[in-house]
């Protein structure tokens, strides 16, 4: 099969290598190819992170009563009354928590665009509202949350029954990786700003700091930690921008899920709404380097199909 494209370290694209062209009578056909290597546990990790994700958000209204940026607006510029934009709230809420038991057990495509959607108004009224700074910079560090519902359901799609593709699985690691480098970026640049004009991840900051050193930071050292808390998620994803490789996606894996726990650790019991939110982020990344990792062969470049399949195809 000539090259398809596709996620790499090199300039040059991988291609969809086959040892037995019985396998495959269709190989001239890049979107009719075996499925590739280790696709289960890209969709596991991506139902794990996309359910807690929803608990996360009914969590904050649920537990802590916390008015959603859609209600503040509905309130200033549909004049809704409190009570009404509360319903809102808690009618959300307990759908959110709903849609995070069947994301995790079984992902359903309707309710996966309904929650794409959701993401979507709740993001955009943050960004009119003003709430966050620039709007380029909120619908950057929202990329993952808002993009992570319609990526599980192009990876697990159902109900329907749809023939995992190469050219379909390239498209959602591309997405991905779109992903996770804008969400990065738009932290990075978010908490680099608020290190200097202050805002609410200082006091993060302070609170994680404080359970790492068991004393309490003045507020330039608190902001001197978010900063270079901020600068490593910039540096990180400009690095997995810049270099599509496992181990980047890795090291943003690892420094995703670091940082949202921070929420926890900074608030106490009242970041865990946050925590369990941002996590996505990391659980991203992570997916994205399990499918470098498993479906892509770097040492030649190359797709990998899953061996199950070709022994079946293959008669062996």
């Amino acid at each position: 099969m000539n090259n398809t494209g596709g996620l790499g370290s090199e300039a040059r694209w991988p291609h969809f290598v086959l040892p037995d062209r019985d396998m495959a009578p269709n190989s001239h056909d890049p979107y009719d190819a075996p499925p590739l290597r280790g696709l289960g546990s890209v969709q596991a990790t991506l139902r794990v992170f996309v359910a807690l994700q929803c608990w996360g958000y009914a969590a904050a209204h649920l537990h802590f009563g916390a008015k959603s940026a859609l209600a503040r607006l509905l309130e200033q510029e549909f004049y809704l009354s409190a009570g009404d934009t509360a319903l809102v709230d808690q009618g959300a809420a307990i759908c959110l928590a709903a849609c995070g038991m069947m994301c995790l057990l079984r992902p359903a495509w309707p309710v996966l665009l309904g929650l794409f959607l959701g993401e979507v108004a709740f993001v955009g009224s943050k960004a009119f509202l003003g709430e966050g700074g620039h709007p380029a910079i909120i619908a950057a560090r929202h990329a993952a949350i808002v993009l992570s519902p319609l990526i599980l359901a192009c990876a697990d799609f159902w109900p329907g029954r749809r023939k995992f593709s190469l050219g379909f699985w390239i498209a959602i690691a591309a997405m991905m990786h779109v992903a996770v480098c804008a969400s990065y970026i738009g932290s990075g640049l978010e908490g680099l700003i608020e290190s200097h004009q202050g805002g609410d991840l200082v006091r993060v900051a302070t609170g994680a700091v404080e359970k790492f050193t068991r004393q309490t930071p003045s507020p330039a050292d608190a902001k001197t930690a978010l900063a270079v808390a901020s600068a490593i998620q910039l540096g990180v994803g400009l690095a997995l921008l810049l270099n599509r490789s496992r181990q980047a996606a890795g090291a943003a894996a690892v420094v995703g899920v670091f940082l949202a726990g921070c929420y926890s650790l900074g608030l106490g019991m009242a970041g865990y709404p946050r925590t369990l939110t941002h996590l996505v982020e990391g659980g991203l990344a992570a997916a994205l380097c399990l499918f470098l990792s498993n479906a892509i062969r770097h040492g030649e470049m190359s797709y990998v199909p899953d061996l199950p399949v070709q022994k079946a195809r293959g008669g062996h």
